[in-house]
């Protein structure tokens, strides 16, 4: 019984195709032409890459250089933030004062020209007038 599956294995192991596989590989010749061809593309990628290194560095400072626009930039837009708000909160008074007078003028100038108007008819004043003169007493 032993023989007949030792026969069996040799005769399974035999069919094995990883066997038959190596035995069916062509063989491709290696010339020193080719050695040459890899030799000088490495050369080639040795010298790509020193490139790219040094415009790694390049860029690197133009980077610095940005951030260091971006922070003057930053800077002069805080300055106009504080400067503006400082100017309108120094001028809002000054504005609503000139408004407050300029809207009071109106209403005196508008007033004495009914005045004047009625003068010069000599009509009697307008209740409009006379409430004027009794506000400015």
């Amino acid at each position: 019984m032993k023989p007949i599956i030792l026969i069996i294995l040799l005769f399974l192991s035999s069919l094995n195709p990883p066997l038959w596989a190596q035995e069916k590989q062509v063989v491709i010749p290696y010339t020193l032409a080719d050695r040459n061809r890899a030799i000088g593309t490495d050369a080639k990628i040795a010298v790509l890459d020193a490139k790219i290194s040094a415009l790694d560095v390049r860029f690197e400072s133009i980077d610095k250089q940005f951030m260091y626009q971006q922070n003057q930039i930053d800077d002069i837009k805080t300055l106009f933030y504080w400067g503006f708000g400082i100017l309108i909160t120094i001028g809002h008074p000054c504005i609503a004062y000139m408004v407050i007078h300029i809207q009071s003028r109106c209403d005196c100038e508008g007033q004495r020209y009914l005045m004047l108007k009625a003068m010069r008819n000599k009509k009697p004043v307008p209740e409009q007038v006379t409430t004027f003169k009794s506000r400015a007493q």
